[in-house]
Parts: structure tokens; C-alpha cells; sequence
């Protein structure tokens, strides 16, 4: 049921063309496309109140045996705050060593820049995995959310 509910979600996403990079900032369209991901739809799967207000700077998914997407947000500091204080992120550890989990650079999705970018990993019900690492970009933290199954 949550993997037919996940792949509804992507399907509708790429079908309304969400499922490339984000454009460049000085593009005056300002990733409108990246805007339409429905956050609460994410989080309702994921089971995170993820910030209605955070920016979406890129989306992908994947599907197929194996299904995963990729989110990355900008966020700010308390937004990131409450949220890795909730269920189930609450006590994760994140760590730098741990940053691998994300996976490569690709287009938009960038791990590797950050100097620092403390990652962590928890599974979720039915052999489903979130990674997420954290990055203090200033005013605003950058969020990197990989979601997949095995």
C-alpha cells in the first residue's frame, strides 16, 4: 500500500515535469517547477511535518525494483530545528563520516560540496531507508533527503 501510495506520488511529480534539476537562481522563472513537490505529501509518507516555507532547490525519483528519490531543501535554522527534534529523526545522530550515504554528485544533488554536511540514516517500516544530511549554508541550512528501498 505505501509503495503503490509512493509511486502515485512520483508518477504525478514527474508527470508534472518535477523531475529534473533546479534551475539556476538568476533564472527568473525561480524553479517554479521545483515549487509544485508537495511537501506535505512527502512528509505524510515519510512521517515528517516537513516546513511547508522551505525552499525546494531540486527533486528526482527513480522508479523501478528498487524505488528511491532525492529532495533537497533550503531551510531555516529553527524550521531545521523542529524538525530533526520530531519523530523520527529525533535522536538520530548525524555525523560528517557518514556523508557517503547520500551517494554522488549529480547535477543539482551536490553531497560533496559542503565543507561540513553531518549525515545520518534511519529505516523506516517495510524495508524502506531516509537519508538525510544537514548543511549550514549561512542563514539558511540546506537539507539533502534521500528516500529508497532495497
Amino acid at each position: 500500500m505505501r509503495r503503490a501510495l509512493v509511486s502515485s506520488i512520483l508518477a504525478a511529480l514527474l508527470a508534472a515535469g518535477c523531475g529534473g534539476g533546479a534551475e539556476p537562481a538568476s533564472d527568473k522563472k525561480e524553479n517554479a517547477m521545483m515549487q509544485e513537490v508537495d511537501l506535505a505529501a512527502i512528509g505524510r509518507e515519510l512521517g515528517l511535518a516537513l516546513p511547508p516555507s522551505c525552499r525546494v532547490l531540486g527533486y528526482s525519483a527513480e522508479a523501478g525494483i528498487d524505488e528511491a528519490w532525492r529532495l533537497k531543501l533550503g531551510c531555516s535554522p529553527a524550521e531545521t530545528s523542529r524538525l530533526l527534534a520530531e519523530p523520527p529523526l529525533q535522536g538520530l545522530e548525524l555525523l560528517d563520516s557518514e556523508r557517503y550515504l547520500l551517494g554522488p554528485d549529480e547535477d543539482w544533488w551536490n553531497p560533496s560540496d559542503p565543507e561540513s554536511l553531518p549525515t545520518g540514516q534511519i529505516e523506516l517500516s517495510g524495508a524502506r531507508f531516509l537519508n538525510i544530511g544537514v548543511a549550514d549554508s549561512g542563514a539558511e541550512r540546506t537539507l539533502y533527503l534521500m528516500w529508497h528501498t532495497t
